[in-house]
């Protein structure tokens, strides 16, 4: 099932860095995934994320993550079923696929291009 036909209401996006609310690139492209889809929810710490992860029941996640945080959050959370797919944006793309390239559910690793990620989105 591709992203477009799933149910918006059940389906997360979940934005974590630890510059997500700072960074004038993060807030741009923000206001951009925000127009675009349903519900866009940002954490800048891996706890707070991971709670919330837990917390859904029925709902399906895309998480977009940073590549320094993403290596932290996803040995812990690459086998919850919530989590259906997972999007590094980052700035070093070779050193994050080294990482990432062991967990199925990354699917890009990509530089900060929001362009990138929101045809991704979409």
């Amino acid at each position: 099932m591709s992203m477009k036909t799933r149910n918006q209401s059940e389906l997360r996006f979940i934005w974590l860095d630890s510059l997500v609310n700072t960074s004038t690139e993060n807030h741009d492209t923000k206001r951009v995934l925000e127009k675009t889809i349903q519900t866009l929810i940002t954490f800048e710490e891996v706890k707070q994320c991971i709670s919330y992860l837990q917390s859904l029941q029925t709902e399906q996640a895309i998480l977009i993550v940073s590549g320094r945080l993403g290596q932290e959050i996803l040995p812990f959370i690459h086998d919850y079923s919530q989590i259906i797919a997972v999007y590094v944006y980052c700035s070093d793309k070779k050193r994050n696929e080294l990482w990432s390239k062991k967990y199925f559910k990354v699917i890009w690793s990509v530089r900060r291009k929001k362009t990138k990620l929101i045809l991704f989105v979409i």
